[in-house]
């Protein structure tokens, strides 16, 4: 994503409409986007027509290899760091083009000088360069429409993580420790590099698995091994994001009765969940029940495969962050000046300032002033008319992007194609469609309902106390063992006990017959 950022034809697009409602914003833009068609003044007209071939090729090596730390540069004014809207120093003019590697202080090239990172303590800082984005010509505005005199916050991601407990402590880890894995054993960094030990990885994976493949369908000549392999990475760093619990359920209850089901997702990621640019990109619940005879019922969070359309119930559970101005959402970056939503799961020790607090339905407090990084969910659920064992399942979706936004941003491109080769490149890779990030499943037993169970299944729901382990499924972080119910050898003896209570209920006079719950299915 890198590497494309400035051929992206959702970039483009976007390009296009901050040019038509604010002239020349589109060179703010392109200065992360493609730094050296900025500092080489390519960034003029700001819908990136003067960009070179070296400016296509985005953030290209030399962006990050031959920036220095703003406080170690040669100006008496900068007393430290800058962080934030590509505010980025390059070192230019020497005889050699200097490069810096990283940590490595014996890099040899013929081709240029090579010396130690001067980011190299704190690497995370430079990452911050281009993940913390302000707008420079709005104001942040608060929910009565008021100026609070700070710049609309566009992309907070490293300040979301400089707030968690990812950022200090015995816990720490930097941007590049997630972004940036490492590999196991003497290898080159790069092509005739020397050997190094357990080098970081560059694929700088992130969540955009859709855009890898959009890119990939835009433009077939270049290396589709390459695109390949990002997506797997980026779906790779999606499940290892999050995690989902069912907590509560009851064991059983009556046929067409309501149930009482309790979820928590919680945030495994340094940054909000989801993070950065905050149009269009979401994180749902999908709440689904399953009967016996493989029938599913969606309850919450159903989406359209068709129309791309998520279904707004009222018991769905959303994480997202919807900007707008004036009380209404919209999909215009540059004139955003209100957060009117932002329901992203903070990350653990999360402490937020003014333009990170959660806002909306879910407050996040822990009580003392912080915040948790995990939601807690009640859903009601009916069930299904046939006896025997169903399956209540929780699945956790993320989506790139959402129908609404490609539709609004086709649509307002009015002085250019890029709307319409977005959509049709929208349309042709599956439509941005929702990745499964990560489940949890449970089964309970569905009885035969007459008059004696009226009533009943809220009594049942409140007396069957918490899950037990051996009946839930849960997966996620990429370090959790599931705890398979279907696979536990515990399992026919479960079932063994309900067809004993029923053959004793049965033969007291106590309970009609009734078909016995068959065994584990597949």
């Amino acid at each position: 994503m890198m590497a494309n950022a400035a051929r992206d034809p959702f970039f483009l697009a976007t390009l296009t409409i901050a040019e038509q409602d604010r002239q020349g914003t589109g060179a703010y833009c392109i200065r992360c986007h493609t730094p050296s068609a900025f500092v080489e003044s390519r960034a003029t007209n700001g819908d990136a027509s003067l960009l070179s071939d070296v400016d296509q090729e985005g953030v290209q090596c030399s962006v990050c290899h031959r920036s220095i730390d703003a406080s170690l540069a040669p100006i008496s004014d900068l007393a430290a760091p800058y962080v934030g809207n590509a505010q980025l120093f390059f070192e230019i003019g020497t005889p050699t083009e200097v490069r810096y590697h990283g940590p490595y202080d014996d890099s040899r090239t013929p081709a240029h000088g090579a010396f130690r990172d001067p980011f190299g303590e704190s690497p995370s800082r430079f990452c911050g360069q281009c993940h913390q984005v302000e707008n420079p010509y709005e104001n942040l505005h608060d929910a009565a429409g008021r100026d609070t005199g700070r710049p609309f916050p566009l992309d907070t991601t490293y300040e979301e993580w400089k707030q968690s407990a990812y950022a200090n402590g015995p816990e720490a880890r930097s941007c590049p420790s997630c972004h940036m894995p490492r590999e196991s054993g003497m290898l080159p960094v790069a092509t005739g590099a020397l050997d190094r030990p357990d080098p970081a990885r560059h694929d700088f994976a992130g969540a955009n698995e859709w855009g890898v493949a959009m890119l990939k369908a835009a433009f077939p000549a270049l290396r589709d091994d390459a695109y390949d392999r990002s997506r797997t990475a980026a779906q790779s760093s999606l499940r290892a994001a999050a995690r989902v619990e069912i907590r509560s359920l009851p064991q059983q209850a009556a046929a067409l009765g309501e149930v009482e089901l309790a979820v928590r997702v919680t945030n495994l990621a340094g940054h909000k969940l989801p993070t950065g640019y905050a149009d269009g990109r979401r994180v749902w619940l999908e709440i689904a029940v399953i009967d016996g005879a493989g029938n599913v019922s969606v309850q919450s969070g159903a989406y359209d495969p068709v129309t791309a359309h998520l279904e707004d119930d009222p018991q769905l559970r959303k994480y997202e962050a919807v900007h707008g101005r004036d009380g209404l959402a919209e999909d215009h970056i540059v004139l955003h000046r209100q957060i009117l939503q932002d329901s992203r799961i903070p990350p653990r020790g999360f402490q937020a300032t003014p333009v990170t607090a959660p806002v909306g339905p879910i407050s996040f407090s822990d009580g003392q002033g912080g915040f948790v990084a995990h939601d807690d969910a009640i859903f009601r659920l009916k069930l299904p008319p046939t006896p025997g064992p169903a399956t209540v399942r929780v699945r956790l979706f993320y989506q790139a992007v959402g129908a609404h936004h490609i539709e609004a941003i086709a649509a307002e491109n009015t002085t250019d194609t890029r709307g319409a080769e977005l959509m049709r490149l929208w349309k042709e890779t599956g439509k941005a469609a929702p990745f499964l990030m990560t489940e949890a499943s449970q089964w309970l037993e569905i009885r035969v309902s007459d008059a004696r169970d009226a009533g009943s299944d809220a009594k049942a729901s409140a007396d069957a106390g918490p899950t037990p382990s051996n009946l839930s499924t849960e997966s996620g972080g990429g370090c959790r063992m599931a705890r398979p119910f279907r696979s536990s050898q515990s399992a026919p003896a479960w079932w063994a006990a309900v067809w004993v209570l029923g053959a004793l209920r049965f033969l007291s006079g106590s309970a009609r017959p009734r078909t016995p719950p068959p065994g584990r299915s597949a």
